[in-house]
Parts: structure tokens; C-alpha cells; sequence
């Protein structure tokens, strides 16, 4: 969703989005917000000043996949066939011959990323004579993320 607006002496656009991404492994997705602000204004005849800044939040909730004892794909493809998906007391059962159970890996996840970023510039031009533009430029980038991970063998 956009709303862009201004006159000849300032400019502005507003901008946001949402996007929600479930993924192929069950209890895995992709959630995501932005906002982004941009203006222009000429302050004086020779002065103009301008920002663009963005902010992102992104929620991850994956499951591992650091090696073949976490990897929920590699269990399911060397799992024992017969090996039993769940205990009798409807738990996940764990592992035999040294390969995890990818239900139980599944079903135990608790691995949520978060990550914030910002990311902003701002600009001032003076321009003393038509011909001789002067520009100053400045940028901010800072991120903020909490990976929490937890597995279970």
C-alpha cells in the first residue's frame, strides 16, 4: 500500500507491506512488515533536503538443518521405515540407529528468528549558481536480530 502526495516545494511517499510465506516443512514460515518513508522539500531556491527511510520486521520459524543429526529432510530420507512415528503414550519416539525422528524434530521445534532493520539517508543540496551543485549525503544501517535455537537429538 503506497500514498504518494506533494506540491512543487515538497514531495513526499509513504509506503508499507505485509507478506506471510508458509513453508513446505510443517510449523515453518515467513512473515515480514515494511514501512518506508521518502520526501523531498526545497527549502529555499538553492536548498533542497530529502530522506528515504525503510524498517523491516521478518519473523522466521524454521526448523534445523545445520547437519545430519538436526535435519529434519536427511531424517526423513534415512529414517528405518518401520521405526514408529510416535511412542504408545502418542509422544514422538527418538532416535534409532543413531537417525532422528523428523516428526519429533518437527513436532519439538521451537526455533523462531526475529530480525529488525533500519536503514535511512539523508541528503542536503546547495546549489549557490545554476551551474554548481554542492551534495552532502549521510546513512544509517542497523539491524537487530534474536535467534533463539534449540535441538533435540
Amino acid at each position: 500500500m503506497s500514498l504518494l502526495n506533494g506540491t512543487d516545494k515538497i514531495t513526499y511517499a509513504i509506503s508499507g507491506s505485509y507478506l506471510n510465506q508458509e513453508g513446505i516443512i510443517k510449523g515453518t514460515d515467513y512473515n515480514r512488515y515494511t514501512l518506508r518513508i521518502n520526501s523531498t522539500s526545497n527549502v529555499k531556491k538553492w536548498l533542497t533536503v530529502g530522506e528515504n527511510i525503510g524498517f523491516s520486521h521478518s519473523t522466521y520459524n524454521i526448523v534445523p538443518e545445520q547437519n545430519e543429526w538436526t535435519s529434519v529432510v536427511i531424517q526423513a530420507l534415512t529414517i528405518d521405515p518401520i521405526t514408529p512415528v510416535h511412542n504408545e503414550d502418542g509422544t514422538a519416539s527418538g532416535a534409532f540407529n543413531n537417525i532422528g525422528n523428523p516428526v519429533g524434530a518437527i513436532e519439538r521445534n521451537h526455533n523462531e528468528l526475529k530480525n529488525n532493520q533500519l536503514l535511512g539517508t539523508a541528503y542536503m543540496e546547495i546549489a549557490p549558481v545554476k551551474w554548481l551543485v554542492f551534495r552532502s549525503n549521510i546513512g544509517v544501517e542497523m539491524n537487530s536480530s534474536k535467534i533463539p535455537f534449540y535441538a533435540c537429538f
